[in-house]
């Protein structure tokens, strides 16, 4: 499974890093300019933005993903 976290630092991006580790959960990270870049072009905009095998989460959507685990 191939998860990444777009992330800009915010509290909700905490959150879900927290989140992610706690489940333990392998997941790599892109943040600042890259990720505001990356979720812009995906269509979002606000971060956090979580990826799993392609699948684009938003905050919401990504934390009932990882509360599933």
């Amino acid at each position: 499974m191939s998860v990444t976290l777009f992330t800009t630092g915010c509290p909700r991006c905490k959150i879900l890093e927290d989140k992610l580790t706690a489940k333990n959960i392998l997941f790599s990270v892109i943040s600042g300019e890259r990720a505001i870049e990356s979720i812009q072009e995906r269509g979002y905009m606000s971060a956090p933005l979580l990826s799993v095998d392609g699948e684009d989460m938003d905050f919401g959507k990504a934390i009932r993903w990882v509360n599933e685990r």
